[in-house]
């Protein structure tokens, strides 16, 4: 999870919620920069973990993700991603450019993340959740046939609710960071990605996060 509460109550409902939710979001790309045909599908699933820093693996957590893409029409799909833990997200991707080994797209996408625990203290928080608007661009580079190297910087913003102490917050937080990745396979593949994002703000404490990924991928012949 990015933010950080400046209250002790804050700091142990974080902890609470980041344990059961993964870190909150996952802030993986894994998909092809280039849209699905019309008609088509591609599909499968991630796994790795997110971390303050890659190197804290005591503080890492296990991030696992089932995802799916359609195209619509020419140049646009529609995708949707869900953990197992709860949170769920749809986007739409816009092709803007594409030539040779080059191509650019753009997208947006709306995620949720909720977690209820009735059963908890009430000084460590009882209720989560989060909505984040997504706003990426993906870039992408196939010096191969059966290969894709790939960057999306992305730019969100997040809308917190939480409990804490019977009391009921929100929070606003702007994030930006990157995913930067490879694809490798023609029909069926194997997906490999690091991210990094970053919270901002003047009247926040700056948080960060990282995150590696693996994932197997079908479909990618479906790629316009």
């Amino acid at each position: 999870m990015i933010q950080r509460f400046g209250s002790m109550s804050g700091v142990c409902g974080f902890l609470l919620v980041a344990s059961c939710l993964q870190g909150c979001m996952s802030f993986s790309s894994l998909q092809h920069p280039r849209p699905m045909k019309p008609g088509t599908w591609s599909y499968g699933a991630g796994f790795g973990f997110q971390a303050p820093d890659i190197l804290e693996s005591e503080n890492s957590r296990p991030v696992i993700e089932g995802f799916g893409r359609y195209g619509v029409i020419k140049g646009m799909d529609l995708g949707l991603k869900h953990s197992p833990m709860g949170t769920t997200s749809i986007d739409m991707k816009q092709a803007l450019y594409g030539s040779g080994t080059l191509s650019l797209s753009t997208g947006f996408g709306v995620a949720y993340a909720g977690y209820r625990n009735p059963d908890s203290a009430e000084e460590i928080g009882q209720s989560f959740n989060s909505t984040e608007i997504h706003v990426p661009v993906y870039s992408g580079w196939e010096p191969k046939s059966w290969m894709v190297v790939y960057m999306t910087p992305r730019f969100v913003q997040r809308f917190l609710r939480y409990e804490t102490n019977g009391e009921a917050k929100n929070q606003q937080t702007p994030i930006f960071g990157y995913s930067l990745g490879m694809i490798f396979g023609t029909s069926w593949g194997i997906g490999l990605e690091y991210s990094n994002y970053r919270s901002f703000g003047a009247n926040q404490d700056r948080g960060g996060v990282r995150q590696l990924m693996a994932a197997f991928i079908i479909g990618l012949e479906n790629v316009d």
